[in-house]
């Protein structure tokens, strides 16, 4: 109804009911909750919600607590916000505040859910207003901490950050003429909240002019944390001066502002004058300072505030960090985002001349990663850098600094400074100018834009110290050849004369390298078709024709072997004669095993054909077919046997058979007849691959007999030729003759080889390894085992897992104790991770590497080996390895199962690593099985993955899986190990282990135990006077518990 007289007489009339227990104030509690979405008066309805708490708190010994979601006054909120019910709503806890004190925590969930909540709406900003300043007037009269509490889960980030300064600088006016209690936390909040406008470019003027006139009045007992948090708003520099000077200002905290506002000095302007006077008298503040003192910081207070605030519980640790050495080693290994969320406190670090050269290498290579995924600070870094060069005298810092230089320059502001820092240095020291040029390339893989001071380096002819000649000249061929494969298109045309400089200076045997470096550069040029191949080989034939430097002569017949790849050279037969003239002229002449490699190496780019015409006559002397255009394969039979480096020339021998198998067609591969054929007459007579198998065919019989080791040479070269692995299979031959010589122990290896890489196509190559893999499942043979698994990506691919599961069986049992081992699963695995290989053969792999890891020693060699194995599983055979495991296990089997999970977890690249560890969590607590048992594989684990993009959500989940267990009304003990997991979890992941102290879990709690209680019974008193009734222990500890039983607790934990 909408008459007011008519609604105060029914409100009054239920209230008059419920005193005289006609009704139940649960159930009208009930109805008035589920009547607002259709009252019309939703103001009557607030008053008699408040009738009814004020009625339900007189008549109980303590306040009845609700919780977030079910509190009936935020259900009238939700659905109405209009101002008459949001000052109903103040009037109702006004009026109860002053007629019973008890029932203000009645509405304790209203006052987070309109000021904390981050679902908080714009439109209930009258009653946040009205409540904020309510508790600011009642913390004054009653001498209680509402506001504190109530700005411990303050929202600071994002929309709501303008919101919590105005509320909190609300506060902090009233407490300027009389300072609370707690003023230093409020004041600490404030200056987290201004850190945090800073970051959001929002208006902080009037909260810094209350945060300055505070600062100077009262001195907070965190100035280093606040200083801490200031160094990351470099904008605001006033209440950073006033910290700064303090007397207990600790060198790590000053540092770290300093570092950050070197770059803003370093670039001055008219319109932040007075802001640079405040920052240069920060900067004045080192001179005289005393060193960071040796005795352990100070203990740090428990109080709510550090623990609802992240940056503020971190900030404050580390500001009273006394182990700094240890410090940088935890750093080291925290996850990147950590170290952005610290970036000035590290900065700070590398300006810490106390701390040994080692740490500041540490810090600085962690200071560079950072910047490298945050551009947004390359011009703080480089500033710092420069400061850091200038004040250093270590020469290790020297030079790592100026290698780190470069990679500031991918911010195209920070280029000019550092090609100055560079030149700067090598005009300051000339024994330097090497160096400096290769900063400057490594610039210029940077920023393309810092070419004009590298070309401007690298041309100039100044006078090098005596015995650097060469070096400048090598460093000068590097740059140009680089260049050359980079950007030819850019700069090919500029060098060409530069390349040609070199090579004319660099004549002597000293200049071999810098000559040999810049012929790479000419052959990059050459295929980029910058210049003509046809020009260039007239220019530099004459003078390298008769050149013996080994370097020379192998970047010479790198520049031939591109002639083949241009298309417009292949019309120039003069010149395709000429250069493979030159190369036969190395194999035949030159002694050195470099310069025939190279020269196989350019010949087998050019066709068969002009190979064959100019081969020496030499290999031709037996043969009647020194006139035919291509030269029978039997040739090159003869030029491997006579050709005096067999190693270089079976190499070349092998990369023309390659050309040739590339350029089978269809037909070759096709059979004539049911049968397959027993030679290579099909081929053609100058094919290789013919000729190479009518000796091995011809001969198998005889080598046996042999008493020639010339010969027993010639056959094993043609049978490793043969036994290569192709692009495609040979073409089709009956390949049983290899049974004869399978056995022989010098050939076994190749013979085992060719069949496994031909069984796919051939038939008789495939019965061949299967008759071997059954021979040597029956009978085993360790050096046998060896060879299949070398071959074992060809044979899965061809052969049965009803032949390949007992030879996995036998041979992998045989071998777990064996240090081939771990060569055997390196080929298991590459087996595992082929996209060609049948699946059927993968399954078959994992079913047994499955048994055998359950088989394995936990704490041996062979079980890491298997574990390497395991992580190229498929999903279903990780799944199934993960969960097909008993319910009941000892701890043994436990831990067995906990390596397992843990591994696949790191290493696999499923797109939820984390998930595979909720199964080890089931059966640890299922099996009784400490957290200590497999806190360290836990927290390996977590380190590994605090930056994958699915950890969130596995946390998230965590969260969800403790709500679940609790409203199913689970084992306490259980919720207790959740709880546990999700602690580690969220401080492994967030990077704040750290910080965290050394002892195990178990201590750890306890320390945090004692911590909070001796936070928590030093305000019992004060409590138990303002007539609580009802204490409210810190968040998660003592939930629940009443004054008697905290007592009794008190006694247990010594006091």
């Amino acid at each position: 109804d909408s008459s007011g007289l008519i609604n105060d007489i029914a409100r009054l009339t239920i209230v008059e009911l419920l005193q005289r227990n006609l009704l139940q104030i649960d159930d009208v509690l009930a109805d008035c909750v589920t009547s607002v979405a259709s009252t019309n008066n939703t103001v009557s309805l607030v008053k008699l919600i408040g009738s009814i708490l004020q009625l339900q708190t007189a008549a109980s010994s303590a306040p009845r607590q609700f919780q977030l979601s079910q509190h009936p006054l935020i259900k009238i909120l939700q659905e109405d916000q209009r101002a008459d019910v949001q000052m109903s709503i103040f009037n109702e806890i006004a009026h109860s505040c002053h007629s019973n004190p008890r029932a203000l925590q009645l509405y304790e969930p209203l006052y987070l859910y309109c000021l904390c909540s981050p679902l908080s709406k714009i439109e209930l900003g009258l009653l946040r207003h009205k409540l904020w300043t309510f508790f600011i007037g009642y913390d004054e009269d009653n001498q209680t901490i509402w506001v504190l509490k109530l700005a411990c889960w303050l929202q600071m980030e994002n929309k709501h950050t303008e919101l919590a300064g105005s509320l909190l600088d609300e506060a902090l006016q009233r407490q300027l003429l009389n300072p609370g209690k707690y003023v230093d936390y409020l004041i600490f909040a404030q200056i987290l909240v201004v850190e945090k406008m800073v970051a959001r470019n929002a208006d902080c003027r009037l909260v810094i002019k209350t945060l300055l006139d505070l600062l100077k009045r009262v001195a907070i007992g965190h100035s280093n944390a606040a200083l801490l948090i200031l160094s990351k708003a470099v904008l605001v520099c006033s209440p950073g001066l006033v910290l700064a000077n303090h007397s207990q200002c600790k060198p790590q905290c000053y540092l770290a502002l300093r570092s950050v506002l070197l770059h803003w000095l370093a670039t001055p302007n008219l319109l932040t004058e007075k802001a640079m006077n405040v920052a240069q008298t920060i900067l004045k503040l080192q001179i005289g300072r005393p060193k960071e003192p040796s005795a352990s910081a100070s203990p740090i207070p428990h109080h709510y505030m550090w623990m609802t605030n992240p940056d503020m519980f971190l900030n404050v640790h580390l500001a009273n960090i006394s182990n700094i050495p240890a410090l940088v080693a935890g750093f080291q290994d925290a996850p990147l985002h950590f170290h952005k969320t610290n970036f000035t406190f590290l900065c700070g670090l590398l300006l810490n001349r106390q701390l040994r050269t080692e740490h500041q290498l540490n810090v600085l290579s962690m200071i560079v990663a950072c910047s490298s995924d945050h551009q947004e600070l390359l011009p703080t870094v480089l500033s710092l850098l420069l400061c850091k060069l200038a004040s250093a005298d270590d020469p290790r810092l020297h030079f790592a600094i100026l290698k780190a230089l470069p990679a500031m320059a991918r911010l195209k502001d920070n280029t000019p400074k550092v090609i100055a820092t560079i030149r700067a240095i090598s005009q300051q020291a000339p024994d330097l100018k090497d160096f400096a040029l290769r900063l400057l390339y490594d610039t210029w893989e940077v920023d393309n834009s810092a070419y004009w001071a590298l070309e401007e380096a690298a041309m100039q002819r100044s006078a090098a110290p005596k015995g650097l000649e060469m070096e400048r000249q090598i460093s000068r061929a590097f740059i140009f050849r680089q260049l050359t494969e980079r950007r030819p298109e850019l700069y090919g045309k500029d060098l060409v004369a530069s390349l040609s400089q070199i090579l004319n200076e660099c004549t002597g045997l000293e200049g071999a390298v810098p000559t040999a470096l810049a012929l790479e550069g000419i052959q990059g040029l050459c295929k980029a078709e910058i210049i003509d191949i046809v020009t260039t080989w007239k220019t530099l034939s004459p003078k390298f024709r008769l050149d013996t430097r080994v370097a020379v002569i192998k970047s010479l017949c790198a520049l031939i072997g591109e002639i083949p790849n241009l298309e417009y050279a292949h019309s120039f037969d003069k010149l395709l004669d000429e250069v493979v003239a030159h190369l036969w002229s190395y194999v035949a002449e030159s002694e050195h095993v470099e310069v025939q490699n190279a020269a196989f190496q350019a010949l087998s780019a050019f066709s068969l054909e002009t190979i064959s015409r100019h081969i020496p006559s030499a290999y031709l002397a037996d043969h009647n077919d020194k006139e035919a255009v291509i030269v029978t394969g039997k040739i090159w039979v003869s030029f491997l046997s006579e050709h005096p480096c067999k190693e270089a020339a079976r190499d070349f021998l092998t990369k023309l058979v390659a050309a040739e198998v590339d350029n089978y067609l269809k037909f070759v591969y096709q059979l004539k007849a049911q049968r397959e054929p027993v030679n290579y007459l099909a081929l053609p007579a100058h094919s290789i691959v013919r000729a190479l198998t009518e000796f091995i065919k011809h001969h198998f019989l005889k080598v046996k007999n042999w008493k020639d080791p010339a010969k027993d040479q010639l056959f094993m070269n043609c049978l490793k030729v043969l036994s290569t692995k192709y692009s495609k299979p040979l073409p089709p031959l009956d390949w049983s003759f290899l049974l004869e010589l399978v056995h022989d122990p010098a050939l076994k290896s190749h013979c085992l080889s060719l069949a496994a890489h031909q069984a796919v196509l051939s038939g008789s190559a495939r019965r061949l390894v299967e008759t071997y893999i059954i021979g040597i499942t029956e009978a085993p043979q360790f050096e046998s085992a060896i060879q299949v698994y070398r071959n074992l990506i060809h044979i899965a691919n061809s052969i049965q897992p009803v032949v390949l599961k007992p030879f996995f069986q036998n041979s992998l049992h045989s071998l777990l104790e064996s240090a081939q081992l771990e060569l055997v699963l390196t080929h298991v695995s590459e087996v595992l991770q082929a996209k060609d290989v049948q699946e059927v053969n993968k399954h078959t792999i994992e079913e047994v590497i499955t048994e055998l890891i359950f088989v394995a020693d936990a704490h041996s060699q062979s079980f890491l080996s298997l574990l390497g194995c395991v992580e190229a599983f498929s999903p279903q055979a990780l799944t199934k390895i993960v969960t097909a495991t008993p319910q009941k296990v000892g701890q043994k089997e436990f831990e067995k199962i906990l390596k397992i999970t843990c591994s696949i977890s790191k290493k696999t690249a499923s797109s939820a690593p984390l998930a595979w560890l909720n199964h080890m969590f089931a059966l640890a607590y299922h099996n009784k099985i400490d957290l200590l048992v497999y806190v360290d594989e836990l927290k390996s684990v977590l380190k590994q993955r605090a930056t994958h993009e699915d950890s969130p959500a596995w946390l998230n989940d965590r969260f969800g899986e403790i709500q679940v267990k609790v409203a199913d009304g689970c084992d306490i003990k259980e919720t207790e190990q959740l709880c546990d997991i999700l602690a580690i979890a969220v401080v492994f992941l967030s990077g704040l282990h750290v910080i965290l102290p050394s002892g195990h879990i178990n201590s750890i709690k306890v320390d945090a135990l004692h911590e909070q209680l001796g936070e928590y019974f030093g305000r019992v008193q004060e409590y138990i006077r303002m007539d609580f009734g009802r204490l409210e222990a810190p968040r998660g500890i003592f939930q629940g518990f009443q004054v008697d039983e905290v007592f009794g607790l008190q006694t247990l934990y010594g006091g």
